[in-house]
């Protein structure tokens, strides 16, 4: 038989633990009760318990002094905490110290005392991946492989009827609670403080409303599955929205943790699990664009657009940074960029993948930015990485606008003066190259360092004239110098000025003068 020593200094309290629950029943024996630390160190001595249940805020030596002292003299009993909600530091230190649980006090009653006391003396199955004697699977990996993996009805239903959801339930929900900043990175370096707030947190899902199931997906992400029974669709929701109103205000005061939740659509039984899983989640996702909700529905919220439609809104922008930016200006491109990100907005988009296409135009952007610049004024990767921590819409939007007007204001836009350099400098090359008959457009913008479709513009705007009829007027003057003063033949002439097909040649050079290159010839 377990032997317990109960310690608190108020004697209603301690009447409520000794009896509050049948000890003979579990196995178990008050062997003593001390109203402070300092008489719980001399009865624990003297007893030897297998499990003491004390308070943390008591006279003389508290509920963190005794187990500092039950620590420094080597007693093994098990520890359970009592306390307020005002107590949780108190209750972190005390678990970090070796407590093994720890219960609230204004949730102590016949089965939640049972239940702990159980389950801290290992006389209940503990939900783990596997039995280490059998090697079975227990119930805590089949709950997460319904929800995580797509598996026959028949195998659903078996799990959770021996999870407790029996065939009298006709319907069934899951709902997805978030926890912000408990993922393993946030705790770097304190994992024994995290497990304790996933134990935390898990406790008080599994004492909220209709009792449910509950699975932690890791992230922050805990997943509750709900058998109805006997009450309609709109009453669950009620009830439901008002205990997880009830959670997300218990664990923000235990555990300083924001809360988000999301409520997959009422199904049958045999609904996948999986896909309402998925639903939930979704409905966290909703949490981006409505920061001010706490709770969201399936049935309440919009159809996210896919990637292939936020890849080709990508693509347009990227299509006309590429065409227009450079002639467009700061504040063109400002107003262009900032409206198509609006438009993001309102056809939703996942927030992940909105994250990503933030940074993909920012990147892309940069490349027509003096490197030296950036580097003088922004970590660029640092900034860049910054994207996914952003929670919501209007934070990363706030970001991207920030980034956007830095890459903006230290681009070289053209002015009148440059344009007319490019023009002089696009000109200088061709004159120089114009014998090569793969003589392209590209190939000219690349060697002045411009884009292609801005040259092109440009040779349209300032001599009125497209490139490619430039550079014939340019092949067609060396031509006449030929034709004129040397004794070459057409078709030397025409491989001369970069023409590949004398007979084309002679076209071209009709159109230009209005006469054939023989007949040019012996008029001079």
């Amino acid at each position: 038989m377990f032997t317990v020593v109960i310690v608190d200094d108020e004697p209603l309290l301690r009447l409520a633990v000794t009896s509050g629950i049948d000890w003979e029943a579990m196995g178990c024996r008050v062997v003593g009760e001390a109203s402070n630390g300092e008489e719980a160190v001399e009865m624990i001595r003297h007893f030897d318990p297998d499990l003491v249940i004390t308070d943390i805020l008591m006279p003389v030596i508290n509920g963190i002094g005794l187990i500092k002292k039950m620590k420094e003299e080597g007693i093994k009993s098990k520890i359970i905490v009592l306390s307020s909600h005002d107590d949780f530091k108190f209750v972190r230190e005390s678990l970090l110290l070796g407590a093994s649980d720890y219960l609230l006090k204004s949730d102590i009653n016949q089965d939640t005392l049972a239940e702990i006391v159980l389950n801290t003396l290992n006389q209940t199955i503990h939900i783990n991946a596997q039995d280490p004697a059998t090697g079975d699977r227990l119930l805590g990996q089949d709950l997460h492989d319904i929800l995580f993996s797509e598996i026959s009805v028949e195998t659903q239903l078996k799990i959770l009827e021996e999870a407790g959801i029996t065939k009298n339930c006709t319907e069934i929900v899951v709902t997805c609670i978030k926890c912000q900043d408990l993922s393993a990175d946030t705790y770097s370096g304190r994992e024994e403080m995290r497990k304790l707030l996933i134990t935390s947190v898990r406790d008080i899902l599994l004492q909220s409303e209709f009792g449910p199931l509950c699975v932690y997906g890791g992230h922050g992400f805990f997943f509750c599955i709900y058998g109805l029974d006997g009450i309609t669709k709109v009453n669950f929701y009620e009830q439901l929205t008002r205990g997880l109103e009830r959670v997300r205000i218990m664990i923000e005061r235990c555990t300083n943790l924001s809360v988000i939740a999301g409520v997959s659509r009422v199904c049958s039984l045999g609904t996948s699990l999986y896909r309402l899983k998925e639903q939930a989640l979704a409905c966290i996702y909703e949490h981006f664009y409505c920061p001010s909700q706490f709770l969201f529905t399936y049935e309440s919220i919009g159809k996210f657009g896919s990637k292939k439609q936020l890849d080709y809104q990508y693509t347009e922008m990227v299509y006309w940074i590429k065409t227009e930016i450079m002639e467009a200006g700061r504040k063109k491109t400002y107003e262009y960029l900032s409206g198509r990100w609006k438009r993001l907005e309102q056809e939703r988009y996942f927030p992940a993948d909105v994250a990503q296409t933030a940074v993909h135009l920012l990147q892309f952007i940069s490349n027509y930015v003096s490197k030296d610049k950036i580097e003088a004024d922004l970590d660029f990767e640092t900034f860049i990485q910054q994207a996914a921590n952003f929670r919501t819409w209007l934070e990363l939007s706030e970001w991207l606008d920030y980034g956007l007007k830095q890459m903006l204001e230290w681009m070289d836009f053209y002015d009148t003066n440059l344009q007319n350099q490019h023009l002089l400098n696009a000109v200088s090359y061709i004159r120089d190259h114009y014998n090569n008959p793969e003589l392209s457009l590209q190939m000219v913008a690349k060697a002045i360092s411009v884009n292609a479709s801005y040259l092109s513009r440009l040779f349209y705007q300032q001599k009125g004239i497209t490139y490619t009829g430039f550079l014939t007027k340019i092949r067609i003057e060396h031509a006449k110098k030929l034709l004129r003063n040397s004794y070459d033949t057409i078709e030397e002439i025409s491989f001369k000025i970069g023409f590949n097909n004398s007979k084309y040649f002679c076209k071209v050079f009709k159109a230009e003068t209005g006469k054939t290159p023989t007949q040019y010839k012996k008029g001079n």
